[in-house]
């Protein structure tokens, strides 16, 4: 539940931030346009409303810039899915090639950051969670009292109804709007009123209106948002009014002035605020008593600027220059992952990898949806990853990786990112089991072969165990993942040195591919090594290990004389 709430509330909270740049727009729009018809203000109040409820958004080449991105729980590190995969990297030093390297096995769970901004994000989706619940109940109860008061009424007409429970016109109900009078009104009033609610029913205000008070329940935080729906509620009473003085074939400006003004008592509840308060009918007074016929350039004129206005605002610019793999992440959805797996290194064995449950998905697709960084040509390969493997309902596989907290990797395209977005997305991961087996042959589509030789002197070969299987496997798999996640290296030893030096082959294949990397082995004053190559770096490995590899290769070799 407080997943939901979170989420809902991020979309919210963006929609509503972004909404608010449109509605303040048109407030200066809507001053421009104090001369024109109330109608086309109206008009444009709709793309307010329409950004303020509906989460699709439009996008063009020539749309309006968005400030937010539909992902700010992420951003600040709310609730998050224990999964990303990650594992070691290896270069190889000639060709500068890239592959990803074994690590373990985990099973997802949403787990909460401690951090300070997701425990406020946390408290304020609350607060505006059970603020929204409140004011729709409010509103909700108004609307059914309001019906319930209303059945005694008297009728008058087909959708008309007299009260003398009431002291102002309104219409009421959605699917079958009736139109409710006050008792006593002069014959002419009657004419004025029942000619602005028929304009209301006509032009579906009474469905406008309340969808437009959603979207106030749903961003009742947001001042810009009530604003807008007091300026929007008194240019819909307006543009009323001068459709009823448009349609006279007489002057009745100051008929219908007086007679706004005996029935301006002000009204309580949400559900039909402002139609008739103090504010609202000074300014209707006002714009009776002045109106005059537009002229058809006024109309003509009017109108492509609100259609040019209102199009512009209501659709969101395009992402110009982004790179493919961004807009991958950018615009995966959660029907089109078929599986995710993770892959953590430097991890224990049984605690490297985990499988992605289908409830975790949806969150793990919205951190693949906000990322963000700029392309670097040469990064620094080593250190430690959190990998996630991304298994379309297509079939293809995309990689999607922490490195160091200092860079996103998508698909082997290295992004420098924000350290705290990454530290706190994937800070608290963790695998529950190791890596099954054939899992890199199967996400990466390479085999791994491990060749285990001694060497002479002269480094010929002395001994050879061809292709490594079962714990023989294992332990080169171990031996290979011990040098990778060594953060102190040191400089390239001269091999021909050592009396006794090993080498241990990986080749990775692929339908069109072959490429090998050595690895030797040697040790100095009892601490083992391993270089990559005979150029590449060297560093400090487990002895442990090391001594496992040279009894296999020792034993195998004696077996064979």
């Amino acid at each position: 539940m407080m997943l939901f709430i979170n989420e809902l509330f991020s979309s919210i909270f963006v929609m509503s931030v972004n909404s608010s740049i449109v509605a303040l727009l048109i407030i200066v729009v809507r001053l421009a346009l104090i001369k024109s018809p109330r109608i086309f203000s109206l008009m444009l109040w709709f793309v307010v409303f329409f950004r303020l409820l509906c989460p699709i958004t439009i996008q063009n080449e020539f749309g309006l810039p968005i400030l937010l991105q539909n992902n700010i729980n992420q951003t600040i590190g709310t609730w998050i899915p224990a999964s990303i995969l990650a594992e070691p990297i290896i270069t190889q030093e000639s060709e500068n090639k890239t592959y990803l390297l074994p690590t373990n096995t985990a099973e997802p769970a949403l787990i909460t950051s401690s951090d300070l901004y997701s425990a406020t994000f946390n408290v304020l989706s609350y607060v505006w969670f059970f603020g929204f619940i409140a004011l729709f109940l409010y509103n909700f109860l108004s609307y059914i009292l309001l019906k319930r008061k209303m059945r005694l009424a008297t009728r008058m007409g087909e959708n008309i109804y007299e009260s003398d429970r009431i002291k102002t016109p309104f219409v009421l109900g959605l699917i079958r709007p009736a139109i409710y009078i006050p008792k006593g009104l002069e014959v002419d009033e009657l004419e004025y009123i029942l000619n602005h609610e028929q304009i209301h029913i006509k032009r579906y205000d009474n469905l406008l209106k309340p969808i437009a008070l959603l979207a106030v329940t749903l961003h009742w935080f947001n001042p810009v948002v009530w604003i807008s729906f007091i300026l929007m509620s008194q240019d819909m009473e307006l543009s009323a009014d001068e459709s009823v003085l448009k349609r006279s074939t007489i002057d009745i400006r100051k008929a219908y002035a007086a007679s706004l003004i005996r029935l301006s008592t002000a009204r309580g509840g949400l559900f039909f605020s402002l139609t008739f308060s103090k504010t609202s009918v000074e300014s209707r007074v006002k714009n009776i008593l002045n109106f005059k016929k537009p002229a058809f350039w006024v109309y003509a004129v009017s109108m492509i600027a609100v259609v040019g206005i209102g199009g512009f605002l209501l659709v969101n610019g395009e992402e110009k220059d982004i790179d493919g793999s961004l807009a991958w992440a950018h615009n995966l959805s959660v029907k089109d992952v078929q599986l995710i797996e993770t892959v953590i290194s430097p991890s224990d064995r049984d605690a490297q990898y985990k499988k992605m449950s289908s409830q975790e998905l949806k969150s793990i697709v919205k951190i693949i949806n906000s990322s963000e960084g700029e392309i670097v040509d040469s990064p620094d390969e080593l250190g430690s990853t959190i990998t996630l493997y991304i298994t379309t309902k297509e079939g293809a596989v995309h990689t999607y990786q922490n490195l160091m907290n200092t860079y996103l990797v998508i698909d082997n395209v290295f992004f420098i990112a924000d350290h705290d977005w990454l530290e706190n997305c994937f800070k608290q991961f963790e695998g529950d089991g190791s890596i099954p087996d054939g899992f890199y042959e199967r996400v990466t589509g390479v085999t791994t072969e491990y060749r285990l030789i001694k060497l002479d002197e002269n480094g010929e070969a002395l001994g050879e165990i061809s292709d490594s299987e079962g714990a023989d496997r294992k332990l080169a798999e171990d031996l290979v993942f011990n040098y990778m996640i060594k953060s102190t290296i040191y400089p390239a030893k001269d091999i021909n040195a050592f009396e006794e030096c090993y080498l241990l082959r990986v080749i990775y294949s692929t339908s069109n591919l072959n490429e090998t990397h050595d690895y030797y082995l040697f040790s100095v004053n009892g601490d083992s090594y391993m270089q990559n190559g005979k150029d590449g770096f060297c560093a400090e490995i487990n002895t442990e290990l090391y001594n496992g590899i040279v009894n296999i290769i020792n034993s195998t070799i004696a077996g064979k004389t």
